[in-house]
């Protein structure tokens, strides 16, 4: 389970998260790990993925927001605390 703010994801709201990102940006996530940041502000997850082949540089704003976008998704108030943090 994580939270930053109280909004609790649990595990299966993440595995959702990376298997949608996997849909669709086309890379293969072979291992991941999660963590909430709390020592920024404001705190934040963190995505660790590794992914089968290399992904190109420019591509990691477009697949930051991807995982964002479906963390939205699948914890409606992760979105709550994103627009109050």
């Amino acid at each position: 389970m994580l939270s930053i703010a109280g909004e609790k994801t649990n595990e299966e709201a993440v595995r959702w998260v990376v298997d949608e990102f996997m849909r669709e940006s086309g890379e293969n996530v072979v291992d991941y790990s999660v963590y909430a940041d709390v020592d920024t502000e404001p705190g934040h997850y963190v995505f660790l993925m590794e992914t089968e082949g290399t992904v190109p540089r420019e591509k990691l704003d477009e697949y930051r927001d991807l995982v964002e976008q479906k963390m939205m998704h699948a914890n409606p108030s992760f979105l709550l605390d994103a627009q109050t943090g």
